[in-house]
C-alpha cells in the first residue's frame, strides 16, 4: 500500500527539502503539499497542491481536517513553528495521523531561551543565553558575556532566523532591538544575547531549478 503524505508550507525551502528527501527514501509515496501562499506552493514539488487558509483564519483547521479525509493522508508533517503548534493543540482530530511530542514539549522547543535554561539545568552543554528585559540591560549583558566578542542578538521564538544578528557592541544590539520595536512592534522582552559559537555553518535553500544551493 502506497503511503500518502502530507507536508504542509510546501514551495518553502523546508517542505521542499523535505519533500526531496521523502521520495529518495521511498519512491512509491505520495505526497500533497498545502500552502496559504499560492504562489509559494505553485513552486512545489508535491504530487497535489492545494491552497488553504492563512494560518490564523479560524477556518484553517477545519479546511486542513477536510483535505486530510479527502485525500486519505496517512501522516501530517508540519514544516512551520506555526503550523507544529496548530496541529499539535488539535492533534486528536487527526488521530493516528500526526506524530509530534505533546503540547508543553512543543512550546518549549519554540522558546530558544527557555529551551536553553532547561537543557543546562539538566547538564546539556548550550550557548550561554540571556534574555533581555528591557534595552537598558543590554550593556550589562555584554560584560556578562564577556570575553566573546561576538554575540548573536535574536527573538526568543520564530524560525529562518527572525530578528537575529550578530552583533559586537551594545550599541549595534541596542539599535537592532530599538528596530524591531519601533518598526515590527517586538518588544526588547522577546530577545537574548546569546554567545555566538564559532565554526562552519551548514546550511540549504531551495533553488527555483530545483536543485540544492549552499
Amino acid at each position: 500500500m502506497t503511503a500518502r503524505l502530507l507536508v504542509t508550507g510546501a514551495g518553502t525551502g523546508p517542505a521542499e527539502n523535505l519533500i526531496r528527501s521523502l521520495r529518495a527514501g521511498e519512491p512509491a509515496a505520495r505526497i500533497v503539499g498545502c500552502h496559504d501562499d499560492r504562489f509559494a506552493l505553485r513552486a512545489s514539488a508535491a504530487d497535489s497542491k492545494h491552497l488553504l487558509p492563512p494560518s490564523r483564519h479560524r477556518d484553517r483547521a477545519r479546511a486542513l481536517r477536510a483535505l486530510v479525509r479527502r485525500q486519505k493522508i496517512d501522516l501530517l508533517i508540519p514544516t512551520s513553528d506555526a503550523d507544529v503548534k496548530q496541529i499539535g493543540r488539535a492533534r486528536l482530530a487527526f488521530g493516528r495521523r500526526v506524530f509530534l511530542p505533546r503540547t508543553s514539549v512543543i512550546e518549549l522547543c519554540q522558546d530558544k531561551y527557555a529551551l536553553a535554561m532547561v537543557l543546562r539545568a539538566r547538564g546539556v552543554p548550550t550557548p550561554v543565553t540571556y534574555a533581555v528585559r528591557r534595552l537598558a540591560d543590554i550593556p550589562r549583558l555584554f560584560r556578562r558575556l564577556a570575553p566573546a566578542r561576538q554575540i548573536w542578538c535574536r527573538i526568543r521564538s520564530g524560525q529562518g532566523g527572525l530578528g537575529a544578528l550578530l552583533v559586537e557592541t551594545p550599541a549595534q544590539a541596542r539599535s537592532w532591538i530599538a528596530y524591531w520595536e519601533r518598526m515590527r512592534g517586538v518588544r526588547a522582552a522577546e530577545f537574548t544575547l546569546s554567545e555566538y559559537l564559532p565554526g562552519r555553518d551548514f546550511s540549504t535553500t531551495w533553488c527555483s531549478s530545483s536543485r540544492m544551493c549552499r
